[in-house]
Order: structure tokens, then C-alpha cells, then sequence
């Protein structure tokens, strides 16, 4: 009897071993169901053309909307610029989720707070009440959240 023709743990009939090519799961594991948040993060971060200085780039949904967005809030939009208002809070929560480098990039307390008071201004809106937790009364930013 040769080596082929044993049977035994690990050794099956040589007429029930897998075919040379073939595999034993042919159909394969079934794919993952989308949730509704795989749905979102696909139709907001697929990359579309978009033509800017003249040259075509392929840029995430998400980031030329919100670019549009912006581009209306300093025409002076005050639909645009109540939504810019509205993305501060989530702006600050993703700058502080940990953003690598963050630090060194960002601009110092009263830098920030002008463009804050800007917006307010803009917006007609009291900006301590508008950015509360953003800074204390002193003018230093709170990081408190």
C-alpha cells in the first residue's frame, strides 16, 4: 500500500479529497449586510470629479459639499453661515478625537476666538452663548467637554 492510499485522521479517501483548484468553500462566506451607517460613510466619501483652478480632481463628496457650504457663509449667506455655526461643535469634537499633529497646527486662543466672534457677528447671534464651553470668561479656551 502506498503512502496515496492510506486512510486514516488528516488522510481522507483519496475519491473525497478536494480536486486540485478547488476550493472547499466554493461559494465563499456571505457578505457583511450594510448598516445604515456603512451606507452614509459610502455615499458621503466616494470620491467625484471635481474641476477646481482649471485642473479635475477626484475629491470626497463630503469635503465639496462642505467647501460649497463655506464659500456661501463668506458670501454672506446666512443659511450657510447657520450651518457653518451648526458644524463648530462636531468641528471641535473631531480636532479633539485626536487628530495627529493637532497641536502644532492649531491657532493660538485669540486667534480663534476672532474667527469665533466673527461668525457670531455674522450670524447676529451673542457669542457667549453661541460657544459655550469653548472658552471660560477669562478668554482661554476650556477643554473641559
Amino acid at each position: 500500500m502506498s503512502d496515496d492510499d492510506q486512510v486514516g485522521y488528516g488522510k481522507p479517501p483519496k475519491h473525497s479529497r478536494f480536486k486540485s483548484g478547488q476550493s472547499g468553500n466554493p461559494k465563499g462566506r456571505p457578505k457583511k449586510r450594510a448598516t445604515p451607517s456603512d451606507i452614509l460613510q459610502d455615499v458621503f466619501f466616494e470620491a467625484i470629479e471635481v474641476v477646481k483652478d482649471g485642473r479635475a480632481q477626484m475629491l470626497p463628496r463630503i469635503k465639496v459639499l462642505l467647501n460649497q457650504i463655506m464659500t456661501e457663509a463668506l458670501k454672506g449667506d446666512q443659511k450657510a453661515i447657520s450651518n457653518v455655526i451648526k458644524l463648530l461643535p462636531l468641528l471641535k469634537a473631531a480636532l479633539a478625537e485626536g487628530s495627529e499633529g493637532y497641536e502644532s497646527s492649531r491657532p493660538d486662543s485669540a486667534q480663534e476666538r476672532k474667527i469665533l466672534e466673527e461668525f457670531a457677528r455674522i450670524a447676529d447671534v451673542d457669542p457667549a452663548t453661541l460657544f459655550v464651553g469653548t472658552f471660560d470668561r477669562s478668554g482661554e479656551p476650556n477643554d473641559d467637554d
